[in-house]
Parts: C-alpha cells; structure tokens; sequence
C-alpha cells in the first residue's frame, strides 16, 4: 500500500508540473505564423492545410526550436488549439462522402498526428520542451482513433 500512495503522489505532482506553462513564451505571434505559410487557424483545416502547417513547423523546429505554437500561449495558443481540433474532422459527418473516402481520409489523419507528435518531440537533450503539448497530442490521437474505431463499424456494418 506505502508504494501504491508514492506511485499516486509522483503522478500527481508530475501532472501538476505538466500544467505550469513555461516562464518565458517563445512562440510567434499568429501574424508571424501566417507570414511564414501557416494555414488560417479560423477556419477547420484540411489535408493541404496540415500538410502546409508541417513544412513551417518543421521549418521553425530546426531554425528555432521554442517557436512553436504553444497551448497556452497568449500568443499561439488558438494556433495550436486549431492543429488539435476536433472540428478538423468533420469529413466524417458529411453523408455524400462514402465510407472508403471516410476511411482514407482517417488513416491518413492518424498518420499526420504521428508526424506532429515528432515535430514536437525534441531529441538530443535532456528535457522536453513541450511535455503539456505532447499530452494533448497524445489525447487527440486517441480522440481520432475512437472515431476511426466507430468509422469502421459502419463500414463493417454496411
């Protein structure tokens, strides 16, 4: 039981550190990203939207790794919000797109979330620099393979 309460209590002071937003804001403001290619984070994006937003995230990682859009940033953080959102996949609600096109369109956002979760992933040092955008990154992936799980009941239903 002792080690049971030490396993609860490191998790919860982990997930606490993990809220903490970062002292300094190094992301660009929203006007910068969209100089630099980003899509509109107004509007839900598409397969060419997050293809465009990976060359400049991409870009910006190897030029200035703290530049990205961060969650809570007062700066980036609907920037990120947008990359994340649900609402990207509402393919899936249109009825005059048959279920294949569904589900090709699914596998590839599945495979897109890989490619964000490595261009937030920072290799070769010590500590990550974006634990909390990892997490909801991690949380939408999930998010996305419920729906593709749910897509595949109706095709196997049809």
């Amino acid at each position: 039981m002792n080690n049971y309460v030490r396993l609860i209590l490191v998790l919860f002071f982990s997930l606490l550190s993990c809220n903490k937003a970062s002292e300094t804001d190094h992301s660009l403001t929203l006007l910068e990203y969209q100089e630099l290619g980003m899509p509109d984070y107004n509007s839900v994006w598409s397969m060419e939207d997050y293809s465009n937003a990976f060359f400049v995230l991409n870009t910006l990682k190897y030029g200035n790794l703290k530049a990205l859009p961060v969650r809570d940033s007062e700066k980036s953080g609907v920037l990120f919000s947008r990359m994340i959102s649900i609402d990207n996949l509402s393919f899936l609600q249109d009825e005059a797109l048959p279920l294949w096109a569904k589900a090709d369109m699914i596998k590839w956002f599945v495979n897109t979330l890989m490619e964000l979760k490595v261009v937030y992933t920072t290799v070769g040092t010590e500590r990550q620099y974006y634990v909390r955008e990892l997490m909801d990154i991690d949380i939408f992936r999930v998010s996305v393979a419920h729906l593709m799980l749910e897509l595949g009941q109706k095709i196997n239903e049809s």
